[in-house]
């Protein structure tokens, strides 16, 4: 009885293959599941940097992040900051907090931050555009009576998505006279998307949440180093470390008025020991640093 129903299965095979019904899977279907794999690394790397860390504790001192620009992307350029008097006679500058070049995320929805040094009632505008567009992908006012300190947005409330490998440039722009456009003060940077390596899936899965942001800085990706520490001072703002780690990481990219910065984050001064931290940082040779 298992014999004939054995022959039959094996019959009924023989014939499907050679009508073609039983065919092996569709170049569509190949792509639909290395796009369903890739999504899911996608998430994993969001969970990893974003929003849904539960808790941030780590058996791990804090790796400073030694940020690498990556390579292939360009000359240097598109960094964009300035700053005006205001009415009571002291310096309102802006800055985005980019590096000098092209960052690069492997985010589909980053989010963008930038420094406000003063108090202002002024209205900010976010410009966010496309390099093959004419009109922006994202246009808004965001905020009036702006608090000095580190701002941001993030993409993903305004339902903007990153096209892969496509630079987009992106303004903040502080609106100090709506007749003379010439006197508003803006600031920017560029930021492109890139599909992630399997390597850099590999050590995201296997790295603590204090590991996070070297692992993305050490792969050249800034937005995403720079978002992942600044997501740790969210969860845990009474913790210097990262404080210092994201002063450490704004200072490898010679952000100006860094150290004010630093003071209004409440952060350990940098003094002139910072350099010779730097190079030991450099050297590979510690995994925390002991500011004084």
């Amino acid at each position: 009885m298992k014999s004939n129903t054995c022959a039959t299965v094996i019959g009924l095979m023989v014939v499907l293959v050679s009508s073609g019904v039983w065919l092996a899977p569709t170049n569509a279907q190949v792509r639909e599941a290395k796009a369903v794999k890739f999504e899911r690394s996608m998430k994993m790397s969001s969970i990893t940097s974003r929003g849904v860390i539960q808790e941030v504790a780590s058996s791990k001192p804090l790796r400073l992040p030694v940020y690498k620009p990556p390579k292939g992307i360009g000359a240097p350029g598109g960094r964009v900051g300035g700053g005006t008097r205001g009415d009571d006679s002291s310096v309102l500058k802006l800055f985005a907090l980019v590096p000098d070049h092209l960052g690069l995320t492997i985010q589909e929805q980053p989010t963008l931050y930038w420094y406000l040094s003063n108090q202002t009632s002024k209205s900010l505008v976010l410009t966010v555009n496309h390099e093959d567009l004419v009109t922006p992908v994202l246009e808004i006012t965001l905020a009036d009576s702006l608090t000095p300190g580190i701002h941001s947005v993030s993409l993903r409330d305004h339902h903007i998505k990153l096209d892969l490998d496509k630079e987009y440039r992106w303004y903040v722009g502080l609106v100090v006279d709506v007749d003379y456009p010439s006197r508003n003060i803006v600031a920017g940077g560029r930021i492109k998307r890139i599909l992630p390596p399997e390597s850099l899936l590999s050590q995201l899965r296997k790295a603590e949440p204090n590991e996070v942001t070297a692992v993305y800085s050490e792969s050249g990706l800034w937005y995403d180093a720079f978002d992942s520490i600044s997501d740790l001072i969210v969860r845990r703002p009474g913790n210097h470390d990262y404080h210092k780690g994201r002063t450490y990481l704004l200072k490898q990219v010679d952000i100006r008025d860094i150290m004010e910065i630093a003071v209004e984050e409440d952060s350990v001064l940098l003094n002139d020991d910072s350099a010779s931290v730097y190079t030991q940082y450099m050297n590979g040779s510690y995994a925390q640093v002991d500011y004084k």
